[in-house]
């Protein structure tokens, strides 16, 4: 249900910006094709039926689907897609607005990138919006696209129906993400300022522990430095203290085998810590992530480690090999012998 309700209400927003920017600037409001009308003139009214969107683009063909209200990428083991993202893409379906008629002459349809996804070379995007009970609410072809001349926050695309050789120039919101990765919300987790310390437990060898006193400091220090030595490279061990600041994936699978290698745990000022595991073999650069409330903790971090638990579940995240090898980072890499005097 509440999703929904948050279709009605992007459209409702949309709609209220349109009226807004024609009032604001004394222009003629879309009306003025209104005689033409929208693409899909019903599917406002279905919008809450839609169960699944397809997708073909070149050689790329995936599906979004909404499986107990939660919009999944096919492509990608059903992982969450982003709620909003794909909202406002059905809300600018929906709005698609015919500006004019174009050619109906089969020869020119390239120009317009409008000769169809399975013709090479050709730019077509291919949409089809089902219902739960599998039946089309929207099928279009949409074609080359541009900065609408009438409305900055809009614009036109070039489209057809795909049994139809009737083009048209049509004005939306619409905004088509070009991968199915883009369709994701590639944020693994986000500590921002709120790391205390930072363990990198290795398979073998010492561990290593950064830490700071405050979310004041900037800098982290190395809990334990073996007398004649000292910090070899300082920002080594600030990229230590923030491996979970903005911790993004390149590639999300669903868990299957898994062998771990090094782990890392991260403990915040106010209670929460988080265990991560690197893979190794076939998932190397993947890692798996776990959280729990410490002792004391308020019920404000005891739910969030519930929230990303039930998120991380199941799931292994790719990370760039730079936040890996970081991951890797040993007391030989951090020290030095300090000079003698």
């Amino acid at each position: 249900m509440k999703s929904r309700y948050s279709i009605a209400a992007v459209l409702l927003a949309l709609s209220l910006v349109s009226v807004w920017y024609f009032t604001a600037h004394d222009r003629s409001p879309l009306s003025e094709h209104a005689e033409l009308g929208l693409v899909f003139p019903e599917l406002i009214d279905e919008l809450n039926e839609s169960s699944e969107i397809r997708i073909r683009q070149k050689a790329s063909e995936y599906s979004l689907v909404l499986n107990d209200g939660i919009w999944q990428v096919s492509q990608f083991d059903n992982y969450p897609a982003r709620t909003q993202l794909v909202q406002n893409f059905l809300v600018g379906i929906a709005q698609l607005r015919k500006l004019e008629q174009k050619t109906n002459d089969p020869n020119k349809f390239a120009a317009l990138d409008l000769a169809g996804p399975g013709v090479a070379e050709s730019a077509t995007i291919r949409i089809d919006v089902l219902t739960a009970a599998g039946r089309k609410s929207a099928s279009l072809l949409i074609g080359r696209s541009q900065t609408s001349k009438r409305n900055p926050l809009f614009s036109e695309f070039y489209v057809r129906h795909p049994d139809d050789s009737q083009t048209w120039l049509t004005e939306s919101s619409l905004a088509i993400p070009t991968t199915a990765m883009e369709w994701l919300d590639r944020e693994v987790v986000d500590l921002d300022g709120r790391v205390q310390q930072v363990a990198l437990l290795p398979t073998s060898g010492d561990s290593v522990l950064v830490l700071r006193a405050s979310a004041e400091n900037d800098d982290f220090v190395l809990a334990d430095i073996p007398e004649q030595h000292k910090i070899r490279y300082q920002y080594r061990i600030n990229n230590i203290g923030r491996l979970f600041r903005r911790l993004h994936f390149e590639d999300v699978r669903r868990l299957n085998e898994w062998a771990s290698g090094v782990k890392a745990t991260v403990r915040t000022f106010d209670g929460l810590e988080l265990t991560t595991a690197v893979g190794r073999g076939q998932m190397r650069n993947f890692v798996r992530l776990s959280a729990r409330p410490l002792q004391n903790a308020s019920q404000q971090v005891i739910d969030e480690a519930d929230r990303l638990n039930r998120r991380w579940s199941n799931w292994a995240y790719r990370l760039s090999e730079v936040r890996t090898g970081t991951f890797n980072l040993t007391n030989d890499d951090l020290l030095e012998r300090a000079n003698d005097s």
